[in-house]
């Protein structure tokens, strides 16, 4: 299987101590199947780092990943968002998150993958009127279910990330 990783810089080692906490599955190594989807999230980082109009150029770095090569790791997959990927999600963006035993999350770090669709800007605007009381939870996945989503698949620990083989790179800008 082919992974997409974007960037502003070229991915040579993996560190997952330089991966930013309170993202969508926990603090992780991100990425897609999706190469296009890789190569508009590089502008859209380029754009939030540099601003709008910057010469800068990205990267999608080339994973491969040996399908049955995740057997022996722990991995939470969502299909489809669900009540339970939403709650997932929510508890994993929480920086005042505490109640570990009993809410699902990765904030710990239990998972070595994690995999399912992406909260983008317009899934995060349903998430907020959700967490405002303004639409139930029903309501939020009925929403949820015209949203156009992309896809991410996340690494966790040293074991997860030592099954990926960086194969290439190219330039985006």
């Amino acid at each position: 299987m082919k992974l997409y990783h974007a960037s502003d810089v070229e991915i040579d080692v993996i560190d997952l101590s330089k991966c930013q906490k309170y993202k969508d599955f926990g603090q992780g190594f991100y990425l897609t199947e999706l190469q296009k989807q890789s190569e508009n999230w590089v502008k859209t980082v380029l754009r939030r780092k540099y601003g709008k109009q910057n010469d800068k150029i990205g990267y999608v770095t080339i994973f491969e990943m040996s399908d049955n090569a995740v057997d022996s790791l722990k991995n939470k997959h969502f299909d489809k968002p669900t009540i339970e990927w939403m709650r997932f999600i929510l508890a994993n963006r929480d920086r005042e998150f505490s109640d570990f035993g009993d809410q699902d999350n990765n904030q710990l770090l239990q998972y070595d993958i994690v995999e399912g669709p992406v909260a983008n800007d317009g899934i995060n605007a349903t998430l907020n009127l959700y967490l405002s009381g303004t639409v139930s939870e029903t309501a939020l996945l009925e929403r949820l279910g015209f949203a156009d989503l992309n896809h991410q698949i996340s690494f966790h620990s040293e074991r997860a990330v030592s099954i990926l083989e960086k194969v290439g790179v190219y330039e985006v800008k």
